[in-house]
């Protein structure tokens, strides 16, 4: 297999489509089905099920996806040692992140500082894409079902929300069978989305135990006891102190978007510091997407009147 199969069948997996692979190739949509079927052919053995909404993995194709994951960070970290000796990494990068991404993404921020000694890294907590824009950051990682436009980057993995809450409250209130009669945290008026108006139909308003602006705070909150949240799974399955009170992901889940300023995409350090985020991160990808809930355990399902979204 050569780095060319590796880099066809990566694109057809993160994407989920031979349209998109395509696109984030730079290739015809024909050269992307050509190569898949060829590789396929190669080996005897199908990689890909085709879907009406696009493809999906084989058992086969999870097994290589892991593999290739390895041979594409070997083949970066190839480029880099080539190529480092010329052209040195160095200056300001300034990283935008959401307030509840800082525990996580320190730890890989600092292994990008090890890596790229020359690299000046600044963080900057937000969560509104504009800092991009007025140039207040050089790069951004946010959570949003539309493509942040004008800027430049991609959707490097779809952030699984599921709903928690600490075990002191759940030890509480073990009779609650309802989701309507759980204590909720919701978001205050300065944030509309689709979160806030499946609570106002959902959730009796006197059952909203507190309302904050901000996801650091909506986290800080289920982990006190307040009550239950939706949260990113990457954050609350990570927390020994947090139950999914569904096993289930939310349809509330969006894409985690990787951005930069288009003026600034072909700015070596900012393709350094791009793609050591976006490889860092795949590592992580079955806790990011929700399938690995970690020291986090589901308890059964309440019997709810309604659906819990």
């Amino acid at each position: 297999m050569i780095w060319d199969d590796v880099r066809y069948f990566l694109a057809v997996a993160r994407e989920g489509s031979i349209r998109r692979a395509a696109v984030a190739l730079g290739v015809n949509h024909s050269t992307v089905s050509r190569r898949i079927r060829q590789l396929e052919g190669r080996y005897g053995a199908r990689l890909f099920d085709p879907l009406p909404s696009g493809f999906s993995l084989t058992p086969v194709g999870e097994d290589v996806l892991e593999l290739a994951r390895d041979i594409e960070l070997d083949m970066s970290m190839l480029a880099e040692r080539m190529a480092g000796r010329d052209v040195e990494i160095s200056g300001s990068v300034r990283i935008s992140i959401g307030d509840n991404f800082v525990p996580k993404l320190a730890p890989l921020l600092a292994r990008m500082r090890a890596t790229y000694p020359g690299m000046q890294i600044q963080v900057a907590v937000s969560n509104h894409v504009t800092d991009l824009v007025n140039r207040e950051a050089d790069i951004a990682l946010r959570v949003s079902n539309l493509e942040p436009e004008p800027m430049a980057g991609q959707r490097i993995a779809t952030m699984a929300m599921a709903a928690y809450a600490s075990r002191r409250y759940l030890a509480r209130n073990r009779g609650l069978l309802e989701l309507s009669a759980f204590d909720w945290i919701g978001w205050d008026e300065s944030w509309t989305n689709e979160h806030t108006r499946w609570m106002q139909q959902a959730i009796p308003k006197q059952n909203i135990s507190c309302r904050v602006n901000s996801p650091a705070a909506m986290y800080e909150m289920t982990r006190a006891g307040a009550g239950v949240a939706h949260l990113l799974c990457y954050v609350g399955d990570a927390d020994a102190d947090l139950v999914r009170i569904i096993p289930e992901v939310s349809e509330f889940s969006a894409g985690l978007w990787l951005l930069t300023h288009p003026e600034l995409r072909n700015t070596a350090r900012i393709r350094a510091a791009m793609e050591f985020i976006e490889q860092d991160l795949a590592k992580e990808i079955d806790r990011i997407e929700g399938r690995s809930p970690g020291p986090a355990r589901s308890r059964p399902a309440p019997d709810p009147h309604m659906p819990i979204r």
